[in-house]
């Protein structure tokens, strides 16, 4: 086995030592090594695994592994079933797994999952829902997603789940989404600062005619003042409309 670079160290644990493989592993044998990462539990990311240079090289020699090793990756079951005459049959432990990559998938688009939903995304019979259960709780207990399952109702609630792997094509439309984001909080921060710079301008002129009415209220009551408070006397407006006695 290869031994582990710097960059290794960000690569989850349970896949480390099947890219440690991978890179000291060629053609058949890499294949081979494609079906044990993915039935290998706890192992429910592959971009370390799939970017590995001999991995690469199996869309050469070794075709249908490394295209079932991408739709373990970015896809889902339905994916499968629409190319499963051109991709290795499933183990059960495969099929298991890529039943809750599904899962996960579908917990990140909806916070609430019908069973009849869960049913057929996962290709399971009408009758199933002891196993679509099953396989719900394990999905919980791996911490692949969270939330609730009302049997009563037949829902499953969702309150996160864990990201995916993202393909290439994918990561384009994210970094647009990212930019689009980007420019309109840009836009948000902008207005909320010509906001703030007009409230400061109109409190500015607010304080500039409060201090011109004391300056004028003074200037009277000095007058007045001065004049010895003979006579009847007066009265001092007290509102902005102040007139010098």
């Amino acid at each position: 086995m290869t031994a582990p670079e710097a960059s290794d160290a960000v690569i989850p644990p349970k896949l480390l030592p099947f890219v440690l493989l991978a890179k000291s592993t060629r053609g058949a044998a890499a294949a081979d090594l494609v079906a044990k990462v993915l039935e290998a539990p706890g192992v429910d990311v592959f971009s370390e695994f799939l970017s590995v240079p001999s991995i690469q090289q199996l869309k050469e020699t070794h075709k249908g592994a490394f295209d079932l090793l991408t739709i373990f990756a970015y896809h889902d079951l339905a994916a499968y079933k629409a190319s499963a005459a051109t991709l290795p049959p499933l183990t059960p432990p495969m099929q298991r797994k890529l039943r809750l990559l599904t899962l996960i998938t579908l917990a990140q688009t909806a916070r609430e999952l019908p069973y009849a939903t869960l049913l057929t995304a996962l290709d399971y019979d009408a009758s199933a829902l002891r196993d679509l259960e099953d396989l719900i709780i394990e999905g919980m207990s791996e911490q692949l997603f969270t939330g609730t399952l009302d049997q009563r109702a037949r829902v499953l609630h969702v309150e996160s789940s864990l990201g995916r792997d993202v393909s290439p094509e994918m990561l384009g439309a994210m970094v647009d989404r990212l930019e689009q984001w980007s420019a309109t909080t840009t836009t948000v921060l902008d207005s909320i600062q010509q906001r703030i710079e007009h409230a400061r301008t109109v409190a500015t002129a607010h304080k500039a005619a409060n201090d011109a009415f004391q300056e004028k209220l003074k200037a009277a009551e000095d007058k007045k003042a001065a004049r010895g408070g003979g006579g009847p006397r007066a009265m001092i407006p007290t509102g902005p409309m102040a007139m010098e006695l």
